[in-house]
């Protein structure tokens, strides 16, 4: 339908008499509206379009809204304007996909005010308990020294599923070497039996060093009675001389 103005007084929707005179015999024909008529009227209110092919420019003054994807094909670098701004060269300055470590701070909005704000190092002390969310809360709820005996083995977890799969005592001969980890392969590098002979002063620990200090030959008149131990003592306990009569028969053996 064309634009027109509507009819000012009460007649039938369509009036012939209001768009001038009608065709051969009085009849509305099709050479009669392509002579008196736009072909392609500006549509009035919402317009549904299936399948519609545009062979010239589309120039869209309003908004543009699609629920289905936009595609095209041949577009040329002058053809996809939105204002004065290209949307194929636009797209083509893009970034395809942003890496680890592509972006510096300032290419975040307002990453560097918000990093401004914050101190740079939490130092030792520089927090109090009540600087951590829920800490406070948390700490008030625990005991502030656990005594011996203050726990039992249900209050550790897993302990006493552990100890309940333990022996509860290991009797001579429950073990053998292999029992006891890494004690078969200590072993298997010991000699089995150390015969006279077989070791060195140096294959004793510190006995090199403990001989060392020691006399090589003790000589005649090198030791005084105080250089052996105990013979002062037992020396100090004895008759200097024995003199006819000191003995009576049962002081000598056998007599």
């Amino acid at each position: 339908m064309s634009i027109y103005h509507p009819p000012s007084k009460i007649q039938g929707i369509f009036n012939p008499s209001n768009f001038g005179g009608l065709g051969a015999n009085v009849e509305i024909t099709t050479d009669y509206l392509d002579a008196n008529y736009i072909q392609f009227p500006v549509a009035q209110g919402n317009t549904t379009l299936v399948s519609t092919s545009i062979l010239g420019n589309l120039i869209q003054q309003g908004n543009f809204t699609t629920n289905g994807d936009i595609s095209a094909v041949n577009i040329n670098a002058s053809s996809f304007l939105v204002g004065d701004t290209n949307i194929v060269d636009e797209i083509g300055t893009k970034q395809d996909t942003i890496e680890d470590g592509d972006l510096s701070i300032s290419k975040t909005n307002g990453l560097q005010t918000a990093l401004n704000g914050k101190q740079p190092t939490i130092e030792d002390g520089d927090l109090a308990i009540t600087d951590t969310a829920g800490l406070d809360t948390a700490l008030s709820g625990k005991q502030a020294t656990i005594n011996t005996s203050d726990l039992s083995i249900t209050d550790t977890a897993g302990l006493d599923t552990a100890l309940s799969g333990k022996h509860a005592t290991i009797n001579t001969g429950d073990l053998s070497i292999t029992d006891t980890a890494g004690l078969e392969t200590v072993l298997s590098g010991k000699q089995a039996t150390i015969n006279t002979g077989d070791l060195s002063i140096t294959g004793t620990a510190g006995l090199d060093t403990a001989l060392s200090g020691k006399q090589a030959t003790i000589n005649t008149g090198d030791l005084s009675i105080t250089d052996t131990a105990g013979l002062d003592t037992a020396l100090s306990g004895k008759q200097n001389t024995i003199t006819d009569e000191d003995l009576t028969i049962s002081k000598t053996s056998g007599l």
